[in-house]
Protein backbone atom coordinates (compact mmCIF):
# COMPACT_ATOMS: atom_id res chain seq x y z
CA UNK A 1 0.00 0.00 0.00
CA UNK A 2 1.01 3.57 -0.42
CA UNK A 3 -1.31 5.00 1.33
CA UNK A 4 -2.81 5.01 4.50
CA UNK A 5 -6.75 5.21 4.83
CA UNK A 6 -9.06 6.11 8.05
CA UNK A 7 -12.43 5.52 7.87
CA UNK A 8 -14.97 6.71 9.97
CA UNK A 9 -17.74 4.53 11.79
CA UNK A 10 -20.53 7.15 12.91
CA UNK A 11 -23.34 4.43 13.89
CA UNK A 12 -24.16 5.32 17.68
CA UNK A 13 -25.52 1.90 17.77
CA UNK A 14 -23.61 -1.12 20.01
CA UNK A 15 -24.15 -4.50 18.78
CA UNK A 16 -22.72 -7.76 20.93
CA UNK A 17 -22.47 -9.93 17.37
CA UNK A 18 -19.90 -8.00 14.84
CA UNK A 19 -17.41 -8.69 12.35
CA UNK A 20 -14.62 -6.57 10.52
CA UNK A 21 -13.65 -7.89 7.20
CA UNK A 22 -11.26 -7.44 4.04
CA UNK A 23 -9.93 -9.33 1.50
CA UNK A 24 -5.54 -8.67 1.03
CA UNK A 25 -3.08 -9.38 -1.44
CA UNK A 26 0.24 -9.13 0.95
CA UNK A 27 3.21 -8.53 -0.97
CA UNK A 28 5.45 -8.67 1.92
CA UNK A 29 4.77 -11.57 4.84
CA UNK A 30 4.19 -9.07 7.92
CA UNK A 31 2.26 -5.93 8.14
CA UNK A 32 -0.71 -4.60 9.95
CA UNK A 33 -4.22 -4.65 8.31
CA UNK A 34 -6.17 -2.36 10.45
CA UNK A 35 -6.41 -1.04 13.98
CA UNK A 36 -10.14 0.07 14.78
CA UNK A 37 -10.25 2.94 18.18
CA UNK A 38 -13.51 4.16 19.88
CA UNK A 39 -13.84 7.37 19.86
CA UNK A 40 -13.48 7.77 23.30
CA UNK A 41 -9.74 5.74 22.70
CA UNK A 42 -10.86 3.03 25.48
CA UNK A 43 -11.50 0.31 22.81
CA UNK A 44 -8.99 -1.14 20.23
CA UNK A 45 -9.07 -3.98 17.68
CA UNK A 46 -5.88 -3.94 15.94
CA UNK A 47 -5.45 -7.12 13.34
CA UNK A 48 -1.83 -8.07 11.69
CA UNK A 49 0.27 -10.84 9.73
CA UNK A 50 3.47 -11.86 10.82
CA UNK A 51 5.71 -13.91 8.48
CA UNK A 52 2.32 -15.05 7.64
CA UNK A 53 0.62 -15.48 10.68
CA UNK A 54 -2.65 -13.68 11.33
CA UNK A 55 -2.57 -12.22 14.49
CA UNK A 56 -4.81 -9.98 16.76
CA UNK A 57 -5.00 -8.00 19.92
CA UNK A 58 -7.94 -6.24 21.67
CA UNK A 59 -7.72 -3.37 24.28
CA UNK A 60 -9.47 -1.64 26.71
CA UNK A 61 -7.15 1.28 27.46
CA UNK A 62 -3.99 -0.32 28.28
CA UNK A 63 -5.31 -2.95 29.40
CA UNK A 64 -5.17 -6.56 26.83
CA UNK A 65 -8.73 -8.13 27.05
CA UNK A 66 -7.99 -10.87 24.39
CA UNK A 67 -4.94 -12.12 22.13
CA UNK A 68 -4.34 -14.85 20.04
CA UNK A 69 -2.76 -16.37 16.24
CA UNK A 70 -3.36 -18.85 13.86
CA UNK A 71 -1.44 -21.75 14.55
CA UNK A 72 0.79 -21.57 11.57
CA UNK A 73 1.77 -19.33 8.83
CA UNK A 74 -1.32 -19.46 6.28
CA UNK A 75 -0.85 -16.34 4.68
CA UNK A 76 1.14 -16.01 1.53
CA UNK A 77 2.79 -13.08 -0.75
CA UNK A 78 0.99 -12.34 -3.93
CA UNK A 79 -2.18 -14.46 -3.20
CA UNK A 80 -5.94 -12.88 -2.44
CA UNK A 81 -7.28 -13.85 0.98
CA UNK A 82 -10.41 -13.16 2.94
CA UNK A 83 -9.87 -12.14 6.52
CA UNK A 84 -11.74 -11.28 9.04
CA UNK A 85 -12.07 -10.66 12.98
CA UNK A 86 -15.66 -11.71 14.56
CA UNK A 87 -17.15 -11.40 18.15
CA UNK A 88 -19.70 -12.68 19.24
CA UNK A 89 -22.03 -12.54 22.13
CA UNK A 90 -19.73 -9.88 23.00
CA UNK A 91 -16.96 -12.76 24.93
CA UNK A 92 -16.09 -14.83 21.89
CA UNK A 93 -13.19 -13.85 19.12
CA UNK A 94 -13.03 -15.67 16.15
CA UNK A 95 -10.37 -15.48 13.11
CA UNK A 96 -10.74 -16.75 9.84
CA UNK A 97 -8.95 -16.80 6.65
CA UNK A 98 -10.44 -18.09 3.15
CA UNK A 99 -8.67 -19.06 0.25
CA UNK A 100 -10.43 -20.82 -2.41
CA UNK A 101 -10.21 -24.00 0.46
CA UNK A 102 -12.85 -23.86 3.27
CA UNK A 103 -12.32 -21.83 5.91
CA UNK A 104 -9.29 -21.91 8.78
CA UNK A 105 -10.97 -20.55 11.74
CA UNK A 106 -9.62 -20.40 15.36
CA UNK A 107 -11.48 -18.75 18.52
CA UNK A 108 -10.45 -16.91 21.01
CA UNK A 109 -11.56 -16.04 24.86
CA UNK A 110 -11.93 -12.57 26.71
CA UNK A 111 -10.28 -11.97 30.01
CA UNK A 112 -12.60 -12.47 32.96
CA UNK A 113 -15.41 -9.73 34.01
CA UNK A 114 -14.67 -8.17 30.39
CA UNK A 115 -16.94 -8.01 27.48
CA UNK A 116 -16.42 -6.31 24.11
CA UNK A 117 -19.55 -4.79 22.65
CA UNK A 118 -18.35 -2.39 19.64
CA UNK A 119 -17.60 1.13 21.14
CA UNK A 120 -19.26 3.35 18.83
CA UNK A 121 -18.37 5.82 16.89
CA UNK A 122 -14.68 5.02 16.41
CA UNK A 123 -12.27 5.01 13.28
CA UNK A 124 -10.63 2.08 11.29
CA UNK A 125 -7.20 3.03 10.01
CA UNK A 126 -6.10 0.72 6.96
CA UNK A 127 -2.48 -0.87 6.62
CA UNK A 128 -0.95 1.19 9.86
CA UNK A 129 -1.77 1.65 13.50
CA UNK A 130 -2.90 5.11 14.52
CA UNK A 131 -0.55 6.91 16.84
CA UNK A 132 -0.82 6.61 20.23
CA UNK A 133 -3.41 8.88 22.23
CA UNK A 134 -3.99 9.72 25.87
CA UNK A 135 -1.98 7.23 27.00
CA UNK A 136 -4.47 4.60 26.13
CA UNK A 137 -4.11 1.57 23.72
CA UNK A 138 -1.37 -0.20 21.69
CA UNK A 139 1.77 1.60 20.70
CA UNK A 140 2.94 1.48 16.86
CA UNK A 141 6.01 0.77 18.19
CA UNK A 142 4.55 -2.54 19.73
CA UNK A 143 3.58 -3.89 16.45
CA UNK A 144 5.26 -4.65 13.35
CA UNK A 145 5.38 -2.47 9.89
CA UNK A 146 2.72 -1.06 7.59
CA UNK A 147 1.08 -3.23 5.23
CA UNK A 148 2.21 -3.43 1.77
CA UNK A 149 -0.05 -4.82 -0.94
CA UNK A 150 -3.17 -4.63 -1.76
CA UNK A 151 -6.48 -4.39 -0.14
CA UNK A 152 -10.12 -4.45 -0.94
CA UNK A 153 -13.76 -4.30 0.35
CA UNK A 154 -13.16 -3.39 3.81
CA UNK A 155 -16.58 -3.72 5.42
CA UNK A 156 -18.00 -3.87 9.26
CA UNK A 157 -21.34 -6.06 9.75
CA UNK A 158 -23.90 -5.84 12.81
CA UNK A 159 -23.67 -9.48 12.74
CA UNK A 160 -21.40 -12.78 12.67
CA UNK A 161 -20.09 -12.97 9.07
CA UNK A 162 -20.80 -16.04 7.64
CA UNK A 163 -18.00 -17.60 5.90
CA UNK A 164 -17.52 -16.00 2.60
CA UNK A 165 -18.29 -16.94 -0.74
CA UNK A 166 -14.94 -16.68 -1.75
CA UNK A 167 -15.20 -16.53 -5.40
CA UNK A 168 -18.02 -14.41 -5.88
CA UNK A 169 -17.67 -12.25 -2.85
CA UNK A 170 -13.83 -11.26 -5.01
CA UNK A 171 -15.38 -11.03 -8.61
CA UNK A 172 -17.59 -8.30 -6.89
CA UNK A 173 -14.81 -6.32 -4.27
CA UNK A 174 -12.57 -6.21 -8.12
CA UNK A 175 -15.51 -4.91 -9.86
CA UNK A 176 -16.07 -2.16 -7.30
CA UNK A 177 -19.91 -3.74 -6.35
CA UNK A 178 -19.29 -3.69 -2.79
CA UNK A 179 -19.04 -0.48 -1.05
CA UNK A 180 -15.45 0.34 0.78
CA UNK A 181 -16.84 0.37 3.87
CA UNK A 182 -20.38 -0.69 5.25
CA UNK A 183 -21.72 -0.20 8.88
CA UNK A 184 -25.25 -2.25 8.39
CA UNK A 185 -27.93 -1.42 9.98
CA UNK A 186 -30.21 -3.93 11.86
CA UNK A 187 -30.76 -6.77 10.09
CA UNK A 188 -34.21 -6.02 8.16
CA UNK A 189 -36.88 -8.62 8.65
CA UNK A 190 -37.47 -11.57 6.08
CA UNK A 191 -40.06 -12.22 4.02
CA UNK A 192 -42.93 -14.91 5.96
CA UNK A 193 -45.11 -16.45 3.50
CA UNK A 194 -47.18 -19.12 3.79
CA UNK A 195 -47.37 -19.74 -0.17
CA UNK A 196 -44.12 -21.62 -0.63
CA UNK A 197 -41.91 -20.08 -2.91
CA UNK A 198 -37.78 -19.85 -3.77
CA UNK A 199 -35.19 -17.44 -4.15
CA UNK A 200 -31.63 -17.54 -3.98
CA UNK A 201 -29.83 -16.43 -0.11
CA UNK A 202 -26.66 -14.06 -0.19
CA UNK A 203 -23.90 -15.21 1.19
CA UNK A 204 -24.71 -12.75 3.90
CA UNK A 205 -28.22 -14.40 4.46
CA UNK A 206 -30.06 -10.86 4.61
CA UNK A 207 -32.49 -12.09 1.33
CA UNK A 208 -33.62 -15.36 2.70
CA UNK A 209 -37.57 -16.28 2.53
CA UNK A 210 -39.15 -18.19 5.58
CA UNK A 211 -42.11 -20.98 4.09
CA UNK A 212 -44.95 -22.27 6.74
CA UNK A 213 -44.67 -25.57 6.01
CA UNK A 214 -47.24 -27.18 8.21
CA UNK A 215 -49.17 -25.71 10.83
CA UNK A 216 -49.69 -27.35 14.66
CA UNK A 217 -46.27 -29.49 13.56
CA UNK A 218 -42.67 -29.58 15.28
CA UNK A 219 -39.73 -31.95 14.78
CA UNK A 220 -39.41 -34.54 16.85
CA UNK A 221 -38.12 -34.05 20.51
CA UNK A 222 -34.90 -36.08 19.49
CA UNK A 223 -33.95 -33.55 17.60
CA UNK A 224 -31.78 -30.87 19.35
CA UNK A 225 -32.48 -27.18 18.98
CA UNK A 226 -29.80 -24.51 18.52
CA UNK A 227 -31.68 -22.05 21.01
CA UNK A 228 -34.70 -21.12 22.70
CA UNK A 229 -36.21 -17.78 22.52
CA UNK A 230 -39.22 -17.16 24.83
CA UNK A 231 -41.46 -14.22 25.13
CA UNK A 232 -40.99 -13.13 20.91
CA UNK A 233 -42.70 -12.90 18.39
CA UNK A 234 -42.66 -14.89 15.05
CA UNK A 235 -40.89 -12.13 12.68
CA UNK A 236 -38.46 -12.41 15.88
CA UNK A 237 -37.53 -15.61 15.53
CA UNK A 238 -37.11 -15.12 11.75
CA UNK A 239 -34.41 -12.63 12.50
CA UNK A 240 -33.03 -15.14 15.08
CA UNK A 241 -32.61 -17.98 12.49
CA UNK A 242 -31.01 -15.51 9.74
CA UNK A 243 -28.50 -14.54 12.25
CA UNK A 244 -28.01 -18.42 13.39
CA UNK A 245 -25.51 -19.56 10.65
CA UNK A 246 -26.36 -23.29 11.51
CA UNK A 247 -30.36 -22.30 11.21
CA UNK A 248 -32.02 -23.82 8.54
CA UNK A 249 -35.75 -24.20 10.47
CA UNK A 250 -37.84 -22.99 13.35
CA UNK A 251 -40.61 -23.55 14.80
CA UNK A 252 -43.33 -20.60 16.78
CA UNK A 253 -45.27 -21.96 19.72
CA UNK A 254 -48.12 -19.87 20.99
CA UNK A 255 -47.67 -19.30 24.61
CA UNK A 256 -50.32 -16.30 25.37
CA UNK A 257 -51.88 -13.49 23.12
CA UNK A 258 -49.36 -11.80 21.89
CA UNK A 259 -45.72 -13.96 23.25
CA UNK A 260 -44.73 -16.62 21.52
CA UNK A 261 -41.64 -19.26 22.00
CA UNK A 262 -39.18 -19.84 19.12
CA UNK A 263 -36.97 -22.97 18.72
CA UNK A 264 -34.27 -23.15 15.85
CA UNK A 265 -32.73 -25.70 14.04
CA UNK A 266 -29.91 -27.12 11.99
CA UNK A 267 -32.11 -29.46 9.85
CA UNK A 268 -35.41 -29.90 8.06
CA UNK A 269 -36.65 -33.13 6.93
CA UNK A 270 -40.86 -34.78 6.43
CA UNK A 271 -39.46 -37.54 8.61
CA UNK A 272 -38.57 -35.56 11.37
CA UNK A 273 -42.10 -33.39 11.58
CA UNK A 274 -44.48 -34.67 14.05
CA UNK A 275 -48.02 -33.49 15.33
CA UNK A 276 -48.27 -30.28 17.67
CA UNK A 277 -51.01 -28.04 19.19
CA UNK A 278 -50.15 -23.88 19.51
CA UNK A 279 -46.76 -24.80 17.17
CA UNK A 280 -46.16 -24.02 13.27
CA UNK A 281 -43.36 -25.25 11.70
CA UNK A 282 -41.09 -22.71 8.81
CA UNK A 283 -37.95 -23.77 6.92
CA UNK A 284 -35.46 -21.57 4.60
CA UNK A 285 -35.99 -21.39 1.12
CA UNK A 286 -33.00 -21.04 -1.48
CA UNK A 287 -31.61 -21.82 -4.63
CA UNK A 288 -30.01 -24.84 -4.59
Amino acid sequence: MDAIMDLNVTSAVQFGDYTLSVFIYPTAATGVIFHYRSEDFVQHFVLWIAGGILSMEIYEGDTVVSKGAMDQPSIFVKNWYFVALIVQHMNNIELQIQRKSAPQTKSFGVKQSHTLPLNVPGQIRIGAMFERGQNQGPAPSDFVSNFQGQMICVQMYNLRFPTAYYDSALDQCNNANFPSVVLLPATPAPIITTTPRTICAHFDRRDLVFTRVQENSRLLSSINDLDTIVNTSLRRCAVYCVRNQKCVSFTVTKTAEDDKTCRLYPVYNTVYVTASSKTDLYVINVCT
